[in-house]
């Protein structure tokens, strides 16, 4: 059913598009498309498919929501039994330059260093 709809809202593009006929042809399948888009049964289902689908993202949602706590509490007993866990090498290694100290040998400021 869905590829049906799918088929039938691309063939309606294409028309659109690809008509030389005018504004009265645009201004008809305008009219035909209202038409169907406010035919209650049409309206039903897009009710029915929007509910689903706040459903499934809010499920989706709540799954996701506690991963990331897991992982956020893994990580926190981790430092705290260990002081830090393997993974800190990787994820920040100690040679990257931060806002207290420069990228390079030379001065904040953009000078020499000094000799």
């Amino acid at each position: 059913m869905n590829g049906k709809i799918a088929f039938i809202i691309g063939a309606g593009i294409g028309y659109v598009l690809g008509t030389r006929a005018g504004r009265e042809q645009y201004d008809r399948l305008k009219g035909a498309t209202q038409t169907v888009w406010q035919n209650p049964k049409v309206q039903e289902r897009v009710s029915a498919a929007e509910e689903r689908v706040g459903t499934v993202m809010r499920e989706q949602g709540a799954q996701m929501t506690d991963k990331a706590a897991q992982v956020v509490k893994d990580r926190i007993a981790g430092f705290t039994t260990s002081g830090a866990s393997a993974d800190d090498s990787a994820a920040a290694p100690e040679s990257a330059p931060t806002a207290e100290t420069p990228a390079s040998d030379h001065d904040a400021d953009g000078g020499h260093p000094e000799r």
